[in-house]
């Protein structure tokens, strides 16, 4: 059974923290690694390792809440790096699939887009945004067919740079 709390253990190596979690990254646990990662930013460390090995979920709001927290270490010229993330939000999407749940599926990938871009990983996020794009254009979903095309047009520009 998935531990229904989130439970955290920080190392420090300045100007570095890992940060290993082990439960459910989602909704109001989510919000414990933005204070964590808050106090270490006061602290002067700039670059943060989250490991998502022994986590059992991540949904929406999680990634939401990595999104923040990359926003707000960029802000410091710091670095967000994640380890075994893929798979749980591969999980995640797996459920909106079964569940037939297109809209959900498309503004997922979305984030999950987001996130690699995010992370300077333009390839990927390149990905998701067409996958999102694709069940947009299906479900005649127009802002978010629009919303798509933006973030590919943006992406576009700045690997063409």
């Amino acid at each position: 059974m998935p531990n229904p709390t989130l439970t955290t253990a920080v190392e420090k190596i300045q100007p570095t923290a890992i940060i290993k979690l082990d439960g459910a990254f989602n909704d109001f646990h989510a919000k414990e690694v933005i204070g964590i990662i808050d106090d270490l930013l006061a602290q002067d460390f700039v670059h943060f390792i989250i490991n998502f090995k022994s986590c059992t979920e991540v949904n929406n709001y999680g990634v939401s809440v990595l999104i923040s927290l990359i926003g707000s270490i960029n802000q410091k010229s710091g670095k967000l790096f994640f380890t075994n993330v893929d798979s749980h939000l591969e999980k995640k999407l797996k459920i909106f699939r079964n569940r037939k749940n297109k809209i959900a599926e498309a503004i997922f990938l979305n984030n999950i887009a987001y996130l690699h871009y995010l992370d300077f990983n333009y390839g990927s996020a390149w990905h998701y945004y067409e996958k999102s794009y694709t069940i947009c254009k299906k479900e005649k979903n127009v802002p978010g067919m629009l919303f798509n095309i933006i973030n590919i047009g943006s992406l576009g520009v700045l690997i063409n740079k």
